[in-house]
């Protein structure tokens, strides 16, 4: 009787017993889904557009890489071209994804696509796009036009003569990327560039989605995307990039020129607010 002392089966100490709804609980879910349905991100980046004979260099420096490193280090995933992954294809990430009010992403688009024209481009960096004056010439002589074309000018970099491995979003994916070369002038564009970038941001309030890039990051383009479909223990970065980085791969990106003009700025509120916006290279 003692195991049972104090026991009621009464009805009414059941209905007690029943959890009642949190109202304050209620009402934080309803103003957080109502606060996340107001929210909206941007993401800028410079795109890069290769020839057919660019991306067979870069298929063959990605070849080379990946035969080279152990099996150990890769066992388990499965490489794909970075370009048949992303919808943005090549291209150099200048920022991450900023959050806020979709006025305050508005702002800062306005406010960036006025500030562009006026960074000022390192004279060294400017010249035209070799590649792009190529295929125009070959196509004017199929036409049977005269193969002389007007020299657009660009801004032009380079790789450096390794590669290295990006972690993506997820613990499960790794990215095989091309190194922009570091040079005095290079280094100045992209300083500038991030500074007006962070004064901006900053002044509209928007906030990094996940993470910030760090002051000392490192542009690059991503060739390969390899994904760990055999969900095996995540390989250690610094382990793959020792080896990544003691491959010689300058003789496929020695003489790659990375060429472009403008910088995509991509608010995820609506296709009718992107914008393309020139950088001045005109000077």
């Amino acid at each position: 009787m003692a195991l049972i002392e104090g026991y009621s089966s009464s009805e009414e100490e059941e209905e007690q017993e029943i959890p009642t709804r949190i109202p304050e609980l209620d009402i934080f879910l309803q103003n957080y889904i109502t606060n996340m349905a107001h929210q909206a991100s941007v993401f800028s980046c410079i795109r890069w557009n290769p020839s057919i004979q660019t991306l067979t260099k870069l298929k063959g420096a990605c070849t080379q890489v990946l035969r080279e490193l152990p099996p150990s280090i890769m066992q388990g995933y499965k490489w794909v071209d970075a370009e048949r992954a992303s919808p943005l294809r090549h291209h150099i990430t200048i920022h991450s994804n900023y959050r806020g009010k979709p006025y305050q992403v508005k702002s800062f688009t306005q406010d960036l696509v006025h500030a562009l024209p006026q960074i000022p481009v390192p004279n060294d960096l400017i010249g035209p796009n070799k590649e792009e004056t190529v295929r125009m010439s070959n196509l004017l002589s199929l036409l049977g036009e005269n193969a002389t074309t007007s020299q657009k000018s660009y801004i032009n970099m380079q790789f450096e003569s390794h590669m290295e491995v990006f972690p993506g979003l997820h613990n499960d994916t790794l990215f095989l990327s091309g190194i922009i070369k570091k040079t005095v002038s290079s280094n100045e564009f992209f300083s500038q560039l991030r500074d007006v970038i962070n004064q901006i941001r900053d002044s509209n309030g928007l906030v990094p989605s996940l993470f910030e890039l760090p002051p000392d990051h490192q542009f690059h383009v991503s060739f390969q995307v390899g994904e760990n479909f055999e969900k095996s223990d995540p390989v250690s970065l610094r382990e793959i990039n020792e080896f990544v980085k003691e491959i010689d791969v300058s003789k496929y990106l020695k003489d790659i020129v990375i060429s472009f003009d403008s910088l995509d700025i991509l608010p995820l509120i609506d296709k009718k607010e992107q914008h393309v916006v020139k950088f001045n290279v005109n000077n």
